[in-house]
């Protein structure tokens, strides 16, 4: 599997390190981990959150779920995943 254009450009910009493990096609990070015989706590999935602001991507171990009442706490706002139509807009590759 690849990265979309767009997303490798945005990590290159805010100086995030990443290295990219070929696999095959899997539904979930952890089953992509495993497939890549990467540790599921190594390997990190990207998360598309909506709020009031704008979009917030977030970076989190294939292990890991995002508590959102906690997020929203944190924030101060309220976030939720954000939709495919949504996510489309931001990364059109």
């Amino acid at each position: 599997m690849g990265i979309a254009t767009t997303l490798a450009q945005y990590l290159v910009d805010r100086d995030v390190a990443y290295k990219l493990v070929p696999h095959p096609h899997t539904e979930t990070a952890s089953a992509s981990a495993a497939a890549s015989k990467v540790p599921a706590d190594s390997a990190v999935k990207a998360v598309v959150l909506k709020g009031g602001d704008g979009f917030i991507l977030a970076l989190l171990p294939a292990t890991r779920h995002i508590q959102f009442d906690e997020l929203r706490r944190m924030l101060g706002a309220d976030v939720d995943i954000a939709n495919e139509e949504q996510v489309e807009t931001l990364f059109l590759d």
